[in-house]
């Protein structure tokens, strides 16, 4: 009995716990220790000393979703070569997302085709609250509310026009480069006042990006705050974390940021068949057009012979 006792001594000791009788005050709730989280990290930060790390942890949420950028901008890029000026207005907004993949035959293209959705659902989910306020492309108040990207969602939603729900992706993705270009300005201009060198920069078209150019971290940067965490406990008296933030930073310089381009954006818009076709596009073609000069006999002629000798056109 003895030995029991002296093992639950030890043990209440060891890990702060006591026997206590219900009518008291549980002591064990004054033992709560924070986790260690870039949350944490954030809240223990109060100093502008580390422009770089604050202006990451600022932005982290919507520089998460950068990692997206790639399937969300295929997904715009198969679209247009699917349906530009191919597919009617109205159309797009009848064939769902279920339709769409029910289509597909090839098992491969279906999973291929999901992971992009999932970039586009992931992406959405993280920033759809800060596209009112930092996208330059303005999306409607029901698009933001009522969207949801399951198999019932209408296949306009998912091609990528300036007007109608194909501003959704529009938006998103002018929002994601946005956030991962002003960001990496910011990094070049610290880093060249700290160094006082001149970081060379170079773009990428977004249709050639890749994970390797983007700050692809979410699987890693807990491993390195950890890394730059000091950890203590004392007994009776709670925990002690502490960051090494000079360290963190230069890692996180080091590993994510060194060598990232900017992102030079070009957003492929379809054009739905009726659009190009109506009268009143040309009529405001005709319109936008000064000064019309009309063309002679000979011009006239010279056309139609290279239009009838013109083969594949779109």
């Amino acid at each position: 009995m003895t030995k029991k006792k002296d093992r639950d001594r030890l043990f209440y000791m060891v890990y702060e716990k006591v026997s206590v009788s219900p009518n008291t005050i549980l002591p064990h709730l004054w033992s709560y220790r924070s986790r260690i989280t870039l949350e944490h990290l954030s809240q223990t930060l109060r100093t502008w000393e580390y422009p770089i790390l604050n202006e990451f942890l600022k932005e982290e949420p919507i520089l998460r979703a950068t990692q997206y950028i790639p399937g969300i901008v295929q997904l715009q890029q198969q679209f247009y070569d699917l349906y530009h000026r191919r597919l009617d207005k109205t159309e797009a907004a009848q064939i769902t997302v279920g339709d769409f993949v029910r289509g597909l035959k090839i098992e491969h293209k279906k999973r291929l085709f999901c992971k992009k959705m999932n970039c586009v659902k992931t992406a959405w989910t993280l920033v759809k609250d800060k596209l009112p306020e930092y996208a330059r492309v303005h999306v409607p108040p029901k698009y933001l509310q009522k969207t949801t990207w399951d198999d019932s969602l209408p296949l306009s939603y998912l091609i990528p026009t300036l007007t109608g729900p194909g501003v959704c992706t529009v938006a998103l993705v002018d929002l994601l480069v946005g956030a991962h270009n002003d960001f990496m300005e910011k990094c070049h201009s610290e880093l060249k006042k700290k160094q006082k060198t001149e970081w060379r920069k170079h773009k990428i078209p977004v249709s050639h990006i890749q994970q390797c150019h983007l700050l692809d971290y979410e699987h890693h940067l807990l491993s390195i705050v950890l890394s730059h965490c000091h950890y203590s406990l004392h007994h009776g008296k709670g925990q002690d974390v502490t960051y090494d933030y000079p360290a963190l930073e230069k890692h996180l310089v080091d590993r994510f940021i060194h060598g990232k381009p900017l992102i030079q954006l070009e957003i492929p818009q379809v054009v739905y068949r009726k659009d190009v076709y109506s009268a009143m596009t040309f009529a405001n073609i005709r319109k936008k057009v000064k000064p019309q000069v009309k063309l002679g006999n000979r011009e006239q002629k010279d056309i139609i012979n290279e239009l009838r000798t013109t083969q594949n056109i779109r």
